[in-house]
């Protein structure tokens, strides 16, 4: 018996650190275009609560724009928030993958994170 109250203590336990509320963050993912030349982005951003999103805007060479804004976690990563992003330029689609989270510079500032993504001439 003591050992059932036991576990039922640390399922306990276990259960209300995971109902710990998380805090959330205005967000932004930021695309930078490096390159000489216009680039295509594709995306399908992820929705909780409606269906997702299909994103697509062209950047001018020397540009940068705001991609997405979100309320976000400080954990969170690209995956969590977009389904696909993919990177044109000239028809050509980057070798890349804008998915992977170590392309994407993070920063936290006045209760901002704010990712950005800087594409050179490196992603084609």
């Amino acid at each position: 018996m003591k050992r059932l109250n036991i576990i039922v203590c640390v399922l306990i336990g276990i259960f209300l650190l995971s109902c710990e509320e998380k805090e959330y963050y205005q967000g932004e993912y930021i695309i930078v275009n490096d390159c000489d030349e216009l680039i295509d982005i594709y995306g399908i951003g992820k929705n909780i609560s409606a269906p997702s999103v299909a994103i697509h805007d062209r950047i001018p060479a020397k540009s940068k724009l705001s991609y997405r804004r979100i309320k976000i976690t400080e954990d969170a990563m690209v995956k969590d928030l977009f389904e696909t992003i993919e990177i044109y330029k000239n028809g050509q689609k980057t070798m890349k993958n804008p998915m992977n989270q170590e392309l994407w510079d993070k920063t936290f500032l006045n209760n901002q994170l704010t990712y950005t993504l800087v594409v050179d001439s490196s992603f084609f």
